[in-house]
């Protein structure tokens, strides 16, 4: 296969990671996750995940579209049907205000969800019988709808799908006419899904086909959207259809319903599926595999494609020091140990280690503030201590070598580390992998061929840095997100050019003080993935109060700063000291540093543009 039609077979499969963007090819892509029988039941499901997740790709593989394509147009092989619905921001955001009191507004979006889940139903119903040439069929069902929607008598699904859609059309015209609005005639919340959604269960022979309401982008809601939609929830144990509802992180603020005093809660009402944690290493990995695998196959279009691991090769630890010069950095070792009067058969041991162990002697000898002689005698006579030191710092002391030197950064490269780079974000992933392969075929190398390390590592580089530049417009809060993110980049970056002395790998934060004013900014963070979040206390029950939580940057931004991926080590943090990084990140950033009894100037500015054109603005 040539070169130039891999590069185009690559942009094709690996281009669009969005299932938005992918339109009928997402279903010729789809893999199912280790998650996918959670999902396969009557219990309403929240699916929680942030950009890049997952979520629409697997709300809309649900859906019976999705069900056609994975398991053919036969409802007797379906288990459920799916109707989705993506929340709207523009269509939702109008429901407020214009005279009108929230108890109003409750009852005319009601009115609205009705009308845009039975039209979804109804145009399954047309699906349905143009599948099986039945024609335009009288349902009771269709005309027990349209009544309770306000609507003239409706006796089939085509006749009713129009109507609604007219009802809707009329429905947004008059929101922006409070008075137009009393005219309407409000239906009950879920009433008149319970007939059509018994209706479509009926369609499966000899058993029941119940409707799962599939609702995307949850968060974009007001809250007293959401405890419209919580009422539908807790109430549809007793018809024949069922929720599965995909949110952002910290994005489900509401857990009222429409009942005075009434709330949905989990288990009773509801599970919540967490994505990423359902998709934690291994899972992921394997997840991770197949799709990219699926995709690698088809940039081959039948010929036999390499396995998608084994194109990303990883660096062990001494491989990656000679990579970073280490072999001349070990010689001056081995010579400055010689001129500090080690005996001779001491420098002998020396000498006969791999380079990355006699780089680390040298980094403990700072660390432990000792003599090499005497970090030498400690550590060489007794391998056990070796090994033992080797697996706690050798990866630390790899962001040591290239601190002073531009250009010679930590290499991010290997299957391995790509997956814990994306973190369970499978978007991250696919964007990883296409930056890489992308990368290598422009170096006119062939898709046969491994990817270097190099550019693996830059293309680890890049994707972050798109992320970062998308930050200011993805909320309200996005340009104050942005500068955090630099100002923590930052700050972890100084940690791990400087870990002697200190933990090493540190790289996660907890909030001190009073938090609540640094809430915002945090939950924003978590929700558009700039911020990953843990419970502090793994023991805890999950109370949810905001005391349990530590955060750390995505770690997708560590090899844009150049800092450990690895789930590590915690400094604390006051709640003033993460506002002040989002609005003068070099002010607050010294003065943490000083704290941390680093100095902000021990390691030369940021080869990073954004971070130094921040940085400049600010000082």
């Amino acid at each position: 296969m040539e070169v130039n039609d891999q590069v185009e077979a690559l942009h094709a499969n690996f281009g669009g990671v969005r299932a938005e963007y992918l339109r009928h090819e997402l279903f010729g892509l789809f893999t199912r996750p280790t998650y996918w029988p959670e999902l396969l039941t009557m219990r309403p499901v929240f699916l929680i995940g942030g950009r890049g997740t997952g979520k629409t790709t697997v709300l809309r593989g649900l859906s019976y579209e999705g069900e056609a394509a994975l398991q053919g147009e036969d409802l007797d092989r379906w288990n459920h049907v799916g109707v989705y619905w993506r929340v709207n921001t523009n269509a939702v955001s109008a429901f407020e205000q214009r005279g009108y009191d929230e108890h109003k507004w409750e009852s005319v979006f009601g009115h609205y969800v009705n009308l845009v889940l039975a039209e979804k139903l109804a145009r399954f119903l047309i699906w349905h019988d143009d599948r099986v040439n039945a024609g335009p069929s009288d349902r009771s069902a269709c005309r027990a709808t349209a009544t309770s929607l306000g609507l003239e008598s409706c006796s089939s699904a085509a006749a009713l799908a129009r109507s609604i859609h007219e009802a809707l059309l009329d429905l947004e015209t008059r929101i922006n006419s409070s008075s137009a609005l009393d005219a309407v005639t409000l239906s009950l919340p879920g009433r008149p899904l319970d007939e059509l959604a018994a209706e479509v269960s009926a369609l499966k022979p000899g058993g029941e086909l119940p409707v799962y309401f599939l609702v995307d982008e949850f968060e974009n809601l007001l809250n007293y959207q959401q405890r419209v939609i919580n009422t539908l929830v807790k109430h549809s144990g007793d018809a024949a259809y069922t929720f599965k509802i995909g949110v952002k992180e910290t994005g489900h603020r509401e857990v009222g319903t429409l009942g005075n005093g009434q709330a949905i809660s989990e288990p009773a009402d509801f599970a919540s599926v967490d994505i990423a944690q359902s998709l934690r290493g291994d899972a992921f990995e394997e997840f991770a595999r197949n799709i990219c695998q699926l995709r690698l196959n088809r940039v081959f279009d039948g010929a036999e494609a390499p396995e998608i691991r084994a194109l990303l090769p990883g660096l062990t630890v001494d491989e990656e020091a000679l990579q970073l010069d280490g072999e001349p950095a070990s010689r001056r070792v081995i010579e400055s140990l010689s001129e500090q009067g080690a005996s001779q058969g001491l420098v002998e041991q020396v000498e006969a280690l791999p380079v990355s162990y006699v780089l680390l002697l040298d980094y403990l000898a700072r660390a432990e503030e000792r003599t090499l002689v005497d970090t030498c005698s400690a550590y060489v006579g007794n391998r056990t201590k070796l090994r033992n030191a080797y697996n706690n710092h050798a990866y630390a002391m790899l962001f040591t070598l290239g601190r002073n030197k531009l250009g010679k950064k930590k290499f991010y490269c290997g299957w391995g580390t790509y997956t814990l780079l994306a973190d369970g974000n499978i978007r991250f992933l696919l964007e990883l992998v296409f930056e890489a392969l992308n990368r290598h075929l422009e170096l006119d190398n062939s898709l046969e061929d491994p990817v270097s390390p190099r550019t693996q590592t830059a293309a680890a580089h890049s994707v972050p840095e798109r992320a970062l530049l998308q930050l200011p417009g993805l909320a309200a809060e996005g340009a104050q997100l942005a500068r955090l993110v630099l100002g923590l980049g930052r700050l972890f970056q100084v940690l791990a050019a400087h870990p002697e002395g200190h933990a090493p790998e540190v790289n996660q934060f907890t909030p001190t003080g009073n938090i609540e004013g640094a809430l915002p900014l945090l939950n924003a963070g978590v929700m558009h993935i700039a911020l990953t979040r843990f419970r502090t206390d793994k023991r805890a029950s999950a109370s949810g109060e905001v005391s349990d939580f530590s955060y750390q940057l995505h770690p997708i931004f560590s090899a844009y700063f150049n800092y450990s991926h690895r789930r590590k080590r915690k400094l604390k943090l006051r709640a003033g000291e993460i506002l002040g990084l989002g609005s003068d990140p070099r002010r607050h950033l010294d003065v943490i540093l000083k704290r941390a009894s680093r100095s902000p100037h021990d390691t030369a500015a940021s080869e990073n543009t954004l971070f130094s054109e921040v940085f400049r603005a600010e000082s």
